[in-house]
């Protein structure tokens, strides 16, 4: 009874390819096919093949010469109510009816509960293989109560009671941008809506869009409605439907392979999807190691992985050279754990790292990184990554120079890592290590480049919101060690700006590098003959940067720990200084009177553990004692205090003096060398310098 009452109708001319499709798809339905020898301008076409498919496909097929699509689709349900029919699915000849909407469309005829049905639908681009995501807007009408609805205009419809159907119910495949140039040329030069095409449209979007497939903005009339097409596998309703590949994908090999270094805490999921994708992979791979930074829970992986463990939480950039250690590749790739990486996006990630000897290091893009390696990928679903990395991977694009790549992926050939050096710990947790690395590379001579048909996906975070940090406090920290680190590059016009914090590209003026200016006063600095003397303890955040900073001045670092239970004995020691132990005496006069105990220099600086000495301030205080009389028996240098809004307090500190028989500090606390000074040459003197110590 009910499909008595109901049936199916559809308008077409010559646009018959997938006609076969959408009246299949409508089975048990009573079908009309309205076919018109005329086109919608009044032009000819090949409407017999149409008569043909609908005859084979059991419909009933009405002639006409409609010459507008309004006279059209109006004629079809007149049709369908002359046949005596009082529901009609209205579709289009490249529209495919999901069985399940379908079987809803038979209920809701059945029990009269509407009059106008509208759906979603699918709408696909070039192909049965793009459909465009979000949903476009518009929401067609699918299904009308004959005697109660009538036609107002091309598909707008009025009367009755309507209700919309989610895509819960069922959707339809609407094939209107599928198809050969030919077809989707005579449907936006013959449709209703001809007249409003955007300028342009055919070459910049329709035919741009098989050179870059990232286009967004799609649609012909109202370009927003379609903000981009998905790649996707190919639905089963639509398996045996004409299908218009319009790419087709080469394997992208590469001889090149890597070792892969991923610093872990916790999120353990999100580790073993990041492994489970490099599993395609391991014909690039020669080794994987993960390490765990720590976790609260243990990281578990399987034996195939080597898998290291911190006992303490010491952060990514520790983490990472931990990992470095124990790779052999002539390539690293430092991947965080919450990545997912296709197989062709690390090939061709290795293939443009490799693709010149100028090239240091290489890093993909992303949908979730800062500076220029994040985009917005034609992507809606995990499900759909690698067809979207395989599709990127064939773009027309050329690879990208940039001062700064995010060390969420970032491939780096081992030879430079062993030039440079590795990560610097005095970052911690981590942000701007990776800025400290990509500017390091790019102020050797090496390029950085965005490999720009690679894409890596990256949820984004998990360690810091593993580790409920605040992040802003600690941006900020790092902001301010890495300005202060390179602060002396700017100072002297070496470089134009930092990696990460330039809006433009970074220019290096190679006659004000500051190390020339070191090399100039070589024999002076060996002259002068300065023993740096500290004491220590528990600081292995700050001992490298401050003894990397103090070392071209001096000639020997000594170095007292009075108790660390960090890693501060061992990196003093990587740094070149002697170290020595003992228990703290609970005076600073004892502890700084017996760090010098040793020293065999003619002059002595003292420094704390958290303190740098920048390079002008170093090249200034040797140039003084070069120039020092006799009765020189000292030099105050500043301690300018940095705190988080900019530089803070300045204090005078007799920084640098004579290395004199039998001399002794003064003061359990606020230690004081002065006195002994005095008493020892009571007509010394004290030179103030114009450089300082920052703390």
């Amino acid at each position: 009874m009910v499909l008595c009452m109901l049936c199916a109708v559809t308008c077409v001319h010559d646009d018959n390819i997938f006609l076969a499709s959408a009246l299949g798809a409508l089975t048990e339905i009573p079908k009309l096919v309205l076919i018109s020898r005329k086109d919608w301008t009044g032009g000819s076409g090949n409407w017999e093949t149409s008569v043909q498919i609908a005859e084979q496909a059991g419909a009933k097929v009405i002639f006409g010469d409609w010459t507008d699509e309004t006279s059209h689709r109006r004629a079809a349900l007149e049709a369908a109510r002359q046949a005596g029919y009082g529901y009609a699915i209205t579709f289009d000849s490249d529209e495919i009816i999901e069985p399940k909407l379908l079987r809803a469309l038979v209920k809701i005829a059945a029990s009269e509960i509407a009059d106008r049905v509208y759906i979603e639908w699918d709408t696909y681009w070039k192909d049965c293989e793009h459909v465009i995501r979000p949903r476009e807007p518009f929401t067609p009408l699918i299904m009308v109560n004959l005697e109660k609805v009538s036609h107002v205009h091309i598909r707008e419809y009025e009367g009755g009671v309507p209700l919309f159907l989610s895509a819960a119910h069922g959707i339809v495949h609407h094939l209107s941008y599928a198809g050969p140039d030919s077809r989707i040329w005579k449907k936006i030069t013959t449709w209703g809506h001809k007249d409003e095409i955007l300028a342009g449209w055919w070459e910049k979007v329709w035919k741009g869009w098989d050179s870059d497939s990232m286009l967004r903005n799609l649609h012909p009339t109202h370009g927003e409605n379609y903000k981009m097409a998905e790649r996707i596998r190919v639905p089963e309703i639509l398996s045996n439907v004409p299908n218009f590949p319009r790419k087709t994908f080469e394997v992208v090999a590469t001889a090149h392979k890597c070792d892969i270094v991923i610093p872990a805490y916790g999120e353990q999921q999100a580790l073993d999807r990041c492994l489970q994708s490099l599993v395609h992979c391991r014909d690039l791979i020669e080794s994987i190691i993960v390490v765990d930074d720590a976790s609260p829970e243990p990281i578990v992986c399987l034996p195939e992985f080597q898998l290291v463990r911190h006992t303490q939480n010491l952060g990514f950039a520790e983490a990472c050279n931990t990992g470095y250690a124990r790779t052999k590749s002539k390539t690293v790739l430092f991947l965080n754990s919450d990545t997912l990486v296709p197989k062709v996006a690390l090939a061709r990630l290795l293939e443009t790292l490799w693709s010149s000897g100028s090239i240091a290091a290489a890093g993909p893009y992303t949908n979730n990184a800062g500076h220029s390696q994040q985009i917005e990928p034609n992507l809606t679903t995990i499900e759909n990554l690698d067809l979207f990395a395989e599709e990127f991977a064939h773009r027309s694009h050329q690879d990208q120079d940039v001062d700064m790549l995010v060390g969420f992926c970032l491939a780096v050939k081992r030879e430079v890592l062993e030039e440079v050096g590795l990560f610097d710990p005095r970052f911690g947790i981590g942000t701007f290590e990776d800025n400290d690395l990509s500017y390091r590379i790019r102020r050797a001579g090496y390029r950085l480049v965005i490999s720009n048909r690679s894409f890596v996906f990256h949820e984004g975070s998990k360690t810091f919101k593993g580790l409920s940090v605040d992040m802003e406090r600690i941006l900020t920290a790092n902001n301010r060690k890495f300005l202060d680190k390179w602060r002396e590059d700017l100072d002297q016009g070496f470089a134009s700006g930092l990696s990460g914090l330039s809006a433009h590209r970074l220019v290096f003026d190679q006659s004000r590098r500051p190390e020339l200016r070191l090399e100039a006063i070589a024999s002076k600095i060996k002259a002068a003959d300065i023993s740096l003397c500290m004491i220590v303890k528990n600081e292995e955040a700050n001992i490298e940067a401050c003894l990397s900073s103090v070392r071209p001045f001096v000639t020997e670092m000594l170095v007292l720990d009075t108790g660390s239970t960090d890693r501060t004995i061992e990196i003093a020691q990587s740094c070149g200084a002697v170290v020595r132990q003992i228990e703290w005496p609970d005076s600073f006069a004892l502890a700084r009177t017996e760090s010098m105990r040793e020293a065999k220099g003619k002059w002595i600086l003292w420094v704390d553990g958290d303190d740098t000495l920048p390079v002008s301030s170093g090249i200034t205080l040797i140039e003084a004692i070069s120039a020092a009389s006799e009765n020189t028996i000292g030099f105050v240098m500043p301690v300018r205090f940095l705190e988080s809004a900019g530089n803070g307090t300045e204090v005078d500190h007799v920084k640098v003096f004579r290395n004199l028989p039998d001399l002794e500090w003064e003061g359990r606390i606020h230690e004081q060398i002065l006195p002994a000074l005095r008493r020892s040459i009571p007509n010394g003197m004290l030179v103030r310098l114009p450089g300082h110590v920052l703390h």
